[in-house]
């Protein structure tokens, strides 16, 4: 892996849960979760509900799904965002 190559402390990976590529911005993250769990490196996941398939990107429900899925799929810390508008 080029982070241990590199002498990275963890990974981190963005994916925009909803877009049109999302499975393979998915099963990326799922082939880095595995690599990182073998090497024992920390994987941040930046899980953002953007694309057609979402129609609010800042969502309750959404946001939370998207930070689910990068859970399930071995991430240890997950990045995302969550606005309330007034």
């Amino acid at each position: 892996m080029e982070a241990v190559r590199i002498g990275a402390d963890a990974v981190s990976v963005h994916v925009n849960v909803g877009a049109v590529d999302e499975d393979k911005m998915l099963t990326k993250l799922g082939k880095v979760a595995e690599e990182c769990d073998l090497l024992g490196m920390p994987l941040l996941a930046m899980m953002y509900p953007r694309g057609p398939k979402i129609a609010s990107e800042h969502a309750v429900d959404p946001v939370a799904h998207a930070a689910r899925i990068g859970a399930e799929l071995g991430a240890d810390i997950i990045k995302n965002q969550l606005y309330r508008r007034r």
